[in-house]
């Protein structure tokens, strides 16, 4: 009958208890409980998700920098880069993509020492290519077909694959404008 009051029998007896009466209590609530955590969860996401979009929002509030043609934004693009001036350059891209704008105008000078290479590119395009822009009237584009002269190889956009282009192929040069609604200033989109 001692051994019934001795702390060695009550002792694992309580925790005993304790630990089903936990499993108990988790098993009649795990739902409520998965739901409150998961719930608290989804609200955190959703307020950042709510941050973030107005971020971005007020990014393209604020966004000034382009024509108000789709012809006016190319002429100032070209005319940043006769300037040397990649930075304000890239400022006429569409803002989700004016640091791969960037940074591939500023891989151009390196490698050229100018930006001639894009300016013949944007100039020829604007001069020979037939401006088209959709049912909407918030896209644009500038677009003409030719006939490759030499054969020659060309990078895969996103990849180190090439391609093979033979001479005598018909290729097309273009750009494409999209219309910042926010503002109703025209950003260059493509090519990057």
């Amino acid at each position: 009958m001692r051994f019934l009051t001795s702390k060695k029998f009550w002792i694992p007896v309580a925790v005993i208890v304790f630990v089903l009466s936990f499993l108990t209590a988790y098993g009649a609530y795990r739902d409520r409980v998965v739901l409150y955590f998961q719930e608290r969860r989804e609200a955190r996401l959703l307020q950042e998700t709510e941050r973030v979009l107005a971020e971005i929002d007020a990014a393209y509030r604020s966004d000034f920098d382009g024509g108000k043609t789709p012809e006016e934004t190319v002429e100032l693009f070209i005319a940043a880069l006769q300037n040397k001036d990649a930075h304000r350059a890239s400022k006429y891209y569409e803002l989700s993509v004016q640091p791969k704008a960037l940074a591939g105008l500023e891989e151009e000078f390196r490698k050229k020492g100018n930006y001639q290479l894009s300016i013949d590119y944007f100039t020829e395009v604007k001069s020979k290519g037939e401006k088209k822009c959709n049912e909407k009237g918030d896209g644009c584009s500038f677009s003409y077909k030719y006939i490759t002269s030499e054969d020659r190889e060309s990078l895969i956009v996103g990849t180190n694959d090439k391609i093979f282009i033979p001479k005598g192929s018909t290729r097309i040069k273009g750009v494409d404008l999209k219309l910042n609604i926010r503002t109703y200033v025209w950003k260059i989109t493509q090519p990057l």
